[in-house]
């Protein structure tokens, strides 16, 4: 055999590839993500060679989602480094795998010839901060005084890896709102990543609330997969309103026939629990009557069981005997400074003139009276006055004297002095 012979006999015989994994991406990888892994082949002899097939060996918690054998084909006599072919596989990550170090390993083969393995390579896998929050909070638009709301709690698990013996705390002491069939704690055993789990309460609101939004904190303790511990807070708002209650009733009235002219007082009333605020009341006009004083009244703020007045003059037009109804206009703010318009009516009764006398509403007969006393009075000024001049003239008195004091017993007061100074005495 020649020299040469034996020289590329040992150079077929020493063939060498070296495999080494040059990146991953991410470095560390976390549970159930994909990871990308590059290999490094480098041709350390000098001669080329042909049909080179590459194989991936996953063992769990890697798993491949492409082949794991590749053609290569042929290398250079020589090619390496900066010049080797470099090989990539996509790999998948079980989403329960333990944080750490875990192998797998590489195998090639030239032709028909046998595998030559090559590893192991560790690929580093590590879960990221575990990562607890408030996904949503379900409650009802708003909590009544002293009415039970149920208060859903939904948490996810927006990390990587195992969050468990999670704490929900509701903190409570500054607000009035207490948990009732129910504590204000509660505790899940676990949440996978990507989960989500609700957590239900129940709260009743205190009798004496006032409407407003109140800022509490939602606490929650957990463990991550390692056992390290993590408290997170979230903050929500809970409403907590009663919209205000009024009543608007006819407190009095000067008016009760048609064609009449007087005052008409309304009362409004805050029958709820909630404060009205800088209200005030506009009678309006309509085709039974006419506002003929100032149509807007301002009443200000009515605390819970509290009232006010507006008087208002208006004018009944020439119709039949009927109920009407006075149009009241109600402009105000609730306890979170909301503007509320609400139009209401008072019924306000319109009788015959006769049937206001009889129910007294009209003060018929003492009118009577008063016109028969007042014309019983003039007869008795009249007839006082005449008796006074016949009187006069045949007093004795000078004529001068009789005409003045006919002149002065006309007026009628000059006839009680007549009476009393210069009349005949028997």
């Amino acid at each position: 055999m020649s020299l040469l012979a034996v020289s590329a006999a040992a150079e077929v015989k020493g063939t060498q590839i070296n495999v080494k994994l040059i990146n991953q991406n991410p470095d560390p990888v976390e549970p159930g993500d994909d990871v990308e892994l590059r290999f490094r082949l480098d041709n350390n002899i000098s001669r080329s060679i042909d049909a080179l097939e590459v194989e991936l060996l996953p063992k769990y918690p890697f798993s491949l989602s492409e082949p794991a054998v590749k053609d290569i084909g042929s290398l250079d006599a020589k090619q390496k480094g900066v010049d080797a072919v470099v090989v990539k596989y996509k790999v998948l990550v079980d989403k329960d795998a333990d944080e750490g170090e875990h192998q797998l390993f590489f195998r090639y083969r030239i032709g028909s010839k046998d595998w030559i393995k090559a590893g192991p390579f560790d690929i580093s896998v590590e879960s990221s901060e575990a990562i607890l929050g408030v996904l949503s909070a379900k409650i009802p638009e708003s909590i009544n005084a002293g009415s039970v709301a149920d208060f859903d709690v939904v948490l996810k698990n927006f990390g990587k890896s195992l969050i468990k013996d999670v704490r929900l705390t509701l903190d409570l002491d500054k607000v009035p709102l207490s948990p009732i069939g129910t504590s204000n704690e509660k505790v899940i055993k676990r949440i996978a990543p990507g989960e989500s789990t609700t957590t239900k309460f129940k709260l009743i609101a205190n009798a004496d609330a006032s409407s407003a939004y109140y800022k509490t904190q939602i606490r929650m303790d957990y463990l991550d997969d390692s056992g390290n511990k993590h408290l997170r807070n979230s903050t929500i708002g809970l409403l907590v309103y009663d919209e205000p209650e009024f009543s608007l009733d006819l407190k009095e009235t000067e008016v009760n026939t048609p064609s009449a002219n007087g005052e008409v007082v309304l009362s409004v009333s805050n029958i709820g629990p909630a404060e009205i605020r800088f209200m005030e009341a506009e009678l309006l006009e309509a085709e039974n009557y006419k506002v003929v004083s100032a149509p807007n009244v301002y009443l200000g703020n009515l605390e819970p069981d509290d009232f006010e007045t507006a008087e208002f003059d208006i004018r009944t037009a020439n119709i039949k005997p009927r109920d009407i109804n006075l149009k009241v206009r109600l402009t105000y703010k609730d306890s979170l400074n909301k503007e509320i318009v609400k139009n209401s009516v008072v019924k306000l009764p319109l009788y015959s003139t006769s049937d206001a006398k009889k129910f007294g509403l009209l003060d018929g007969s003492k009118s009577l009276a008063y016109v028969l006393i007042t014309i019983a009075v003039y007869i008795i000024l009249v007839v006082f006055i005449a008796f006074m001049l016949i009187d006069c003239w045949k007093n004795s008195l000078p004529k001068y004297k009789k005409v003045l004091w006919t002149l002065m017993i006309i007026t009628g007061i000059g006839a009680v002095l007549y009476y009393f100074i210069a009349r005949r005495r028997k």
